[in-house]
């Protein structure tokens, strides 16, 4: 059991976190709130700039963000946030639901049409069965002040470790028992009202411990199309593709890496495409840099992780498009 809660922010080697140990969702969001009250604050700045110049009504967003579904502890872990931060419960609500909004409403209806970001992810697992993610995190520039790293522990819950863009949780990171990274894929179809996409993250790494129960809570209905690649302890690694209403399930067996990008492999998913051409030269040229590291060395190692990453020739093969992003990549050694 938990005792009293708490929350710091903590650091190493140039990588901040916040750390949060908490009782239940309630306390979670309220210690959330207070220690990343400016990332959240930006956050909510910037979808009322995006409602602004789109001239989207706020009530039609609130409308739409009111339809998902939301479990008993997340409401309370909101109202939490509403607490720590003195937004009010809609602004949180709207921060919650913008992504699946965004790519699961406007994009589909081409109320929107900005072009998506080219975050690359991949998995490898080395000689001795340890898996290695690497992940850039090609977020639009003016989201960068709203990232942080969250470090938490809930009561009766798995440690939890990943990335937020202000409320918004994504499942990049890792529990006791897994790890995994993800991508978005545009898709031309529209999303499902379900359970959010950060809850269903939040919930994916608080109880899941089998790649089938992370397959089970983080597919549909969704909000659009995603990526994610999977590791356990065991050394197993998988890939999962969905869009809103069908998903595709990859066992890897007769390779030792995984590469995504912000595409569709999976033959029955690319007819949904928004771009069907998109990211595919930068995919090719992930997969063809991890092939050549593998077959050069015994042991693949962060800093091959890393200098695959940071490639850029100045093609639609780059994978680390400025020196922005660089300082925003996710690298976990794990089990």
């Amino acid at each position: 059991m938990i005792g009293e809660s708490t929350a710091e922010w903590k650091g190493s080697n140039g990588q901040n976190y916040i750390k949060i140990v908490a009782k239940n969702h309630y306390k979670f969001g309220l210690l959330r709130g207070q220690k990343s009250k400016k990332q959240i604050k930006t956050t909510n700045r910037l979808i009322n700039s995006f409602i602004k110049i789109h001239n989207f009504s706020f009530e039609r967003f609130l409308y739409y963000a009111k339809k998902y579904t939301i479990p008993d502890d997340y409401k309370a872990e909101m109202q939490g946030l509403v607490e720590g931060t003195g937004l009010t419960y809609e602004q949180i609500l709207l921060q919650k639901t913008w992504i699946d909004i965004y790519y699961g409403i406007l994009q589909p209806l081409k109320i929107v049409k900005e072009t998506i970001g080219a975050c690359t992810s991949y998995v490898v697992r080395n000689e001795i069965n340890q898996c290695i993610h690497g992940q850039t995190m090609d977020f639009g520039l003016a989201f960068f002040p709203t990232l942080n790293w969250l470090k938490y522990k809930i009561s009766g819950k798995e440690p939890v470790f990943c990335l937020s863009l202000g409320y918004n949780t994504f499942p990049m990171g890792m529990n006791y028992d897994m790890a995994c990274t993800l991508n978005l894929v545009q898709t031309r179809e529209m999303g499902g009202f379900g359970i959010l996409t950060s809850i269903k993250s939040q919930i994916a790494f608080e109880y899941c411990k089998s790649p089938l129960e992370f397959f089970k809570t983080m597919t549909g209905p969704y909000c659009g199309g995603w990526n994610y690649i999977y590791s356990d302890r065991e050394g197993n690694i998988f890939a999962f593709e969905t869009k809103p209403f069908t998903n595709a399930l990859f066992y890897l067996n007769d390779k030792d890496y995984i590469v995504k990008t912000n595409t569709f492999q999976a033959r029955q998913l690319k007819n949904s495409l928004l771009v069907p051409s998109y990211s595919l030269k930068r995919q090719i040229k992930t997969e063809d840099l991890i092939k050549e590291k593998l077959s050069k060395k015994k042991q693949f190692k962060i800093s091959d992780g890393m200098e695959t990453i940071y490639f850029n020739d100045g093609t639609e093969a780059s994978i680390c498009r400025n020196e922005i992003i660089k300082k925003q990549t996710l690298q976990i050694k794990i089990f």
